[in-house]
């Protein structure tokens, strides 16, 4: 008895260390923010020419120099992507004013999320305000070697990747680094 306690008490315990620490244990199986994080310091990779948010307008980043971006890369069929979905309408209410865009890139990853009349669903009852670009093809999340949901890229005033961020427990460290640029 004595050592299946112990045995449930290290899985339990196995099991919080994991979950504490999910978001960095998924970029690392994915190996995810290495390609990512190789863009930190150069300039940001175009948008596919003749990229289209959902509400039909065509967006180019480089009508957007001046700005801070905050390009996030998510689905709407993932949780931890939906768990940020709060923090980035906080941010654009607070930091919006002072420079900052945020814009959604959605790379589906299974056939229900490819379906773009439920995205503009789901953008429509979150009461999404920002832009999201549908990036079926993977182009986009492709230029930017992600490689898990989700992934958020900062991008400075200039054009210039500054920082990224994989997961959804990262909150804190993205709302300092971007009150840090503005």
């Amino acid at each position: 008895m004595g050592r299946r306690l112990l045995l449930l008490a290290l899985l339990i315990a196995g099991n919080v260390f994991i979950l504490g620490h999910r978001s960095d244990l998924q970029a690392w199986a994915a190996g995810s923010h290495d390609g990512v994080r190789a863009l930190e310091g150069s300039a940001a990779p175009a948008l596919p020419a003749g990229t289209h948010t959902l509400d039909g307008s065509t967006l180019d980043l480089g009508a957007l120099r001046g700005r801070v971006v905050l390009l996030h890369f998510w689905t709407f069929g993932c949780s931890n992507c939906r768990h940020m979905l709060p923090r980035y309408g906080s941010w654009l209410d607070s930091l919006g004013p002072r420079g900052l865009t945020v814009v959604g890139v959605h790379t589906p990853e299974t056939d229900d999320e490819r379906d773009v009349a439920a995205l503009r669903r789901f953008v429509h009852d979150e009461h999404i305000r920002w832009p999201v670009v549908v990036d079926a093809e993977e182009q986009i999340w492709r230029r930017y070697a992600v490689a898990a949901w989700p992934t958020l890229v900062v991008i400075d005033r200039a054009g210039v990747v500054r920082a990224t961020f994989v997961g959804d427990d990262k909150s804190a460290a993205i709302e300092a680094y971007l009150r840090g640029l503005l």
